[in-house]
């Protein structure tokens, strides 16, 4: 009779919910936006379903031309690369931060 690995079980139950909450987060939103924003503040978050990447989610919070605010997910390198006060033009998609130029 073949073991059981209760480790190795729990570890692919992990990878796949990690690989389902990536896809389902690449489908919300919709469509790409662009818009003059300046960068409000930033967070972190404790990552629901750690990855062999990170335990975190980076997040930043834009104020928009229209004076509306979007908290979008960055990588770790685009969090520390936005500083407060910074102005520019913003892309995102959905809750995902695309691209921000000064």
């Amino acid at each position: 009779m073949k073991s059981f690995d209760c480790k190795a079980c729990a570890v692919g139950a992990r990878q796949s919910q990690t690989l389902s909450q990536f896809f389902k987060k690449l489908n919300r939103g919709g469509k790409e936006q662009t818009s003059p924003a300046t960068v409000k503040s930033h967070r972190m978050e404790m990552a629901r379903v750690p990855t062999p990447d990170s335990t975190w989610n980076w997040l930043v919070t834009f104020t928009l031309a229209d004076g509306k605010e979007v908290e979008l997910y960055t990588s770790q390198a685009q969090y520390k690369d936005l500083k407060d006060g910074q102005s520019g033009k913003l892309t995102w998609e959905g809750e995902n931060f695309l691209t921000f130029e000064e």
